[in-house]
């Protein structure tokens, strides 16, 4: 397939909607802009990408290249986890459960390698149904989208948890009032309002000589806003 520019450029303006998700583009601007645009607009770069490598996946099935291309993608993987391997591989509590937290961590991939997992498993998915027809397809896009948007749902309000809780906090946005209502309502316990505030974290370091001059210094600064209106500030706590 030749090179195709519009799509580059394309890929170019989604990668930058992709870093102004991980650092909350225009927040010190704007709350309200920022959740416009982080928690809106920006939320099609992921969707918008994995369209794009549709587009690629289909004519690498259509000239006969699929495996190719699942080679490709796999080693690819594979390499990007040996790299990560440092900050997710630990043997020092081997039991069962380092087992099953390894096969876990290989299979959906290291913070945000799942979205190379999550390729891949689609592409295995789509040459299994690829045959199936048209009514088929259109009916297992139906069942997996409204299912998926239940599990989300249920997940969100903890339905399939038997959790107590003690109570609920949440911030005088209205979207995290009415997220926190349903499940105050179900348990039938009070929801708390918090004030989110900003904070500013620094740390220092040093250590000076004069003879023969010896000069060790460090500097941090981190800078968090809490004040957006943010689905995530909703808080849900079980302190028993």
């Amino acid at each position: 397939m030749e090179r195709n520019i519009s799509l580059d450029i394309l890929k170019l303006l989604m990668a930058f909607m992709v870093v102004g998700i991980h650092t909350t583009f225009l927040i010190d601007i704007s709350p309200l802009l920022s959740a416009v645009t982080v928690e809106g607009l920006f939320r099609i770069a992921v969707p918008m990408f994995l369209l794009i490598n549709g587009y690629f996946f289909y004519d690498s099935v259509q000239g006969g290249k699929s495996s190719t291309w699942f080679k490709r993608v796999v080693i690819l993987y594979i390499i990007w986890m040996a790299i990560y391997s440092p900050f997710w591989f630990d043997t020092s509590n081997f039991d069962i459960n380092w087992i099953k937290r390894f096969i876990n961590q290989v299979v959906l991939g290291f913070f945000h390698l799942w979205y190379i997992s999550g390729m891949l498993f689609a592409a295995a998915a789509l040459m299994v149904i690829r045959r199936f027809p048209p009514y088929l397809l259109i009916s297992i896009v139906v069942i997996t989208f409204i299912s998926g948007v239940i599990i989300q749902y249920l997940g969100n309000y903890h339905v399939f948890e038997n959790t107590k809780f003690d109570a609920i906090y949440s911030t005088d946005y209205k979207r995290t009032k009415l997220t926190a209502k349903p499940i105050a309502t179900a348990n039938k316990i009070p929801t708390y309002k918090f004030d989110q505030t900003k904070m500013f974290v620094n740390q220092l370091v040093g250590n000076h000589k004069s003879g023969k001059i010896e000069l060790d210094w460090g500097f941090g600064y981190n800078k968090v806003f809490s004040d957006q209106p943010d689905r995530k500030r909703f808080s849900v706590e079980n302190y028993q």
